[in-house]
């Protein structure tokens, strides 16, 4: 063999490793962004649940509480929770 084909084969056999090297990053960097995105989703759902039960349990306590309470505060109160309950509305 000459000097030439053996440098040659040691340049296609460097590009075969950086090409498996890249390939393996990209199967891994793939699996990553998959993994984030369900991660992403998995938060967002979450999220969404908490929202819907706390705005449940706002709708809840404001009718709890507008029997209960009467005169200025109970009118504070009921008009806080009805402008928290809208908040959460917009979350959703």
């Amino acid at each position: 063999m000459t000097e030439t084909s053996i440098l040659d084969e040691q340049f296609i056999l460097q590009l075969k490793k950086e090409t498996e090297k890249m390939m393996i990053n990209l199967a891994v960097a793939s699996s990553a962004i998959h993994k984030s995105q369900n991660n992403q989703q998995d938060v967002t759902q979450k999220s969404k649940d908490v929202i819907k039960t706390t705005q449940n349990s706002v709708q809840h306590m404001t009718g709890s509480i507008s029997h209960n309470l009467k005169g200025q505060f109970g009118d504070k109160v009921k008009e806080t929770l009805a402008i928290h309950h809208k908040k959460l509305q917009q979350l959703v």
